[in-house]
């Protein structure tokens, strides 16, 4: 395998690196700029950062105190007034709304002026690294001090004491996302820390917290001078070209990717002030696009999916942090893997992806995408990257080494690439080196960690639970478990019903008696058949059906265009006597799956996306309330004891006999 020869001239610090980092180094030297940095190991979570050399917000640490810089808005149980003296910085943990009063702040190396048009939607959940606050001046010819009624009538603030003023208050849009926890014990320390001293400054139905430096634990995000410096050239690219720029990011797990691609989206669609004044939208000619293809830990997609988006932050409320993907982005394309990482099942993530590939090159985008791959470097994740590299034709590529851990030795990248608006560029390939400290808090970091299958469970939960308030426009999040409340029902067979079930490899082949079982209790894609008139081999849906008792299922391999995604649905129960299906599916897919004017032909797909256990068998207040209220047993479970010398049989699944083998 041959590489591309780059040439630049190394520095003497870089001489000193360890033969392994010198052999990456001599490969990988970018044609436009190279990047070393001293940042810290990561968090467990792809979010963190941590220890970096280079902090942002070098000033006084905040310590709340109230009636002194921490007021009670009048009026209002759920807000408050914070004044911030020069360089002071601040952490709020939570998801929470900030309106600038006086001055301004800087967050995430992005500066933003007192505004009465602006809200800043901010989410801090306790599985990421958490962002400072810096107090920071009104940068415009005259400041302006907003609300002054409301301020002239707290007599202990004084607004010439304080640099910066903001007002911190629930936030209005996510009724009830910090309410997880009722349905699953993992989340009760997922936005506020343990024993957090900020408590006292508010009530128990506030959605964020004060953070104190000194006593909570919490990791602030960090970001190092080099990134700084990498994020304001990527941005003037952004804002300055007038064709496609297009960015990916290369590195293992935890490596900081999400991290760098939420910077990126937060610097690209910061909109200066007095452009705001007037009237100027600065990305309306370069808008942002986003190929999100990490099943496990999407940013915008729904689980064990694969999108293609558009950005848009151009609203009155911006929202910043760790969204998990629940508001400004609009889906373009999607499709359902079924599975939480491409090693699982390589061929179809490879067709699908190829499928969002020709889509995103067919429309002729301009402006900036951004690449969202999964940490998958080694053995055939190389194969999938040299893959995504060829297709997608990045002008950026952005390397996170990891000293004597990674190895991007077998990447290949060609010398030139030629787009649908660009002929024979040459791709820039920044590279990041971050470093081990010895001074890393494990304790804190074990404290902090949330596992991947806990942030995969918080983004089902989501999806099922979220609803859509079309009066107000906000979106209300109920954790009552879904056996709580009445499925669905979809019949199987005629018109606007299920016409297909496709199962994915492991469960081909089944007999007709265990399918049933197969289906119930588990989550499946929600697909519409597409019939493609230009391909040939794209038939009818009911000649590549199967039939098996009452259950059509699909025969064969399908292709990513046969199906359309959906939504994802729960299955409760089969009713093999009436035909019918009764599942679980998110608010805003009941309208479209109950109207019978539509005449959409249903196909269920069904992978290895795990259920929520919590979903299945609820804590034990919650099935005491559920049976009450519906005076009959909970499916799946029982909550009666067993008699004596009753034995309940488990399945062993360390031995393998042959009656162990379906036929």
């Amino acid at each position: 395998m041959e590489f591309p020869k780059y040439e630049a001239t190394r520095s003497d610090s870089e001489d000193d690196d360890s033969d392994t980092n010198s052999a990456v180094s001599s490969n990988f030297i970018s044609r436009e700029t190279t990047l070393k940095t001293d940042i810290e190991d990561y968090e467990s979570d792809d979010d963190v950062v941590r220890d970096s050399t280079s902090i942002l917000g070098t000033g006084t640490s905040f310590k709340p105190v109230l009636n002194n810089n921490v007021f009670n808005v009048p009026g209002c149980d759920h807000s408050i007034y914070i004044g911030l003296k020069e360089k002071q910085t601040l952490f709020v943990a939570g998801i929470f709304d900030i309106q600038i009063v006086k001055g301004g702040i800087i967050y995430n190396n992005n500066h933003y002026n007192a505004s009465n048009k602006q809200i800043l939607n901010m989410w801090h959940p306790m599985s990421s690294s958490v962002p400072a606050i810096v107090s920071s001046f009104y940068a415009g010819w005259k400041e302006p001090i907003l609300q002054k009624s409301k301020l002239a009538v707290i007599p202990t603030l004084d607004p010439e004491q304080f640099t910066c003023i903001i007002k911190v208050s629930n936030n209005k849009n996510f009724n009830g996302i910090t309410e997880g926890y009722k349905l699953l014990s993992d989340f009760n320390f997922f936005w506020i820390p343990r024993n957090s001293g900020g408590h006292q400054f508010v009530n128990e139905e506030s959605t964020f917290t004060l953070l104190d430096e000194q006593k909570d634990i919490f990791t602030p995000l960090e970001i190092p001078h080099q990134w700084t410096q990498m994020l304001e050239n990527l941005q003037l690219q952004h804002n300055n070209s007038d064709l496609d720029t297009r960015i990916m990011i290369i590195g293992g797990k935890n490596s900081g990717k999400s991290t760098i691609l939420r910077l990126l989206i937060e610097k690209m669609s910061n909109q200066e002030q007095s452009q705001e004044n007037n009237n100027i939208d600065s990305n309306t000619n370069n808008p942002l696009w986003y190929l999100d293809l990490d099943p496990g830990q999407p940013e915008y997609s729904d689980p064990e999916c694969v999108s293609l988006g558009h950005i848009d932050y151009n609203t009155n409320v911006k929202p910043l942090g760790t969204t998990f993907g629940q508001c400004g982005f609009n889906k373009l394309r999607q499709h359902f893997l079924g599975v939480n990482s491409p090693q699982e099942n390589p061929e179809l993530y490879l067709s699908l992806i190829d499928d969002l590939f020709e889509y995103f090159e067919d429309q002729y985008f301009t402006g900036t995408s951004l690449l969202n791959l999964p940490g998958w470097i080694k053995g055939f994740g190389i194969n999938i990257i040299n893959h995504v590299i060829a297709k997608y034709k990045p002008t950026h590529i952005i390397m996170l080494e990891y000293a004597n851990r990674l190895n991007f030795e077998e990447v290949f990248i060609p010398q030139n690439f030629t787009s649908n608006l660009r002929e024979n560029y040459a791709p820039s390939i920044i590279r990041l080196s971050p470093h081990k400290s010895s001074s890393t808090n494990d304790d804190v970091y074990n404290q902090l960690k949330f596992q991947a299958s806990q942030l995969r469970t918080f983004r089902t939960l989501l999806l099922f639970h979220k609803q859509f308030d079309k009066n107000n426009h906000t979106y209300n999040f109920d954790f009552k478990p879904l056996l709580a409340t009445t499925p669905l029902q979809v019949s199987i067979g005629g018109k606007n019903c299920i016409n297909g079930i496709y199962l994915m490899e492991e469960f081909q082949n089944l007999h007709k008696n265990d399918i049933k079982g197969v289906l119930e209790g588990c989550i499946v894609g929600i697909h519409k058949y597409v019939k493609n008139p230009d391909d040939d081999n794209n038939k009818e849906l009911e000649n590549i059906i199967e039939q098996h008792g009452i259950y059509p299922l699909v025969k064969g391999r399908r292709a990513p265009k046969d199906f359309q995604y959906f939504t994802l649905g729960l299955i409760h129960s089969i009713n093999e006597a009436d035909n019918l299906v009764n599942v679980y599916v998110p608010d805003v897919a009941v309208e479209t799956l109950s109207n019978p004017k539509q005449t959409s032909q249903w196909v269920l797909v069904r992978g290895k996306t795990e259920t929520p256990m919590c979903e299945l068998y609820p804590p034990k207040r919650v099935i005491s309330e559920y049976i009450n209220m519906n005076d009959q047993p909970i499916p799946y479970i029982s909550t009666q004891r067993a008699k004596k010398h009753e034995h309940v049989w488990k399945v062993r699944k360390n031995i393998q006999r042959r009656g162990h083998f379906m036929k």
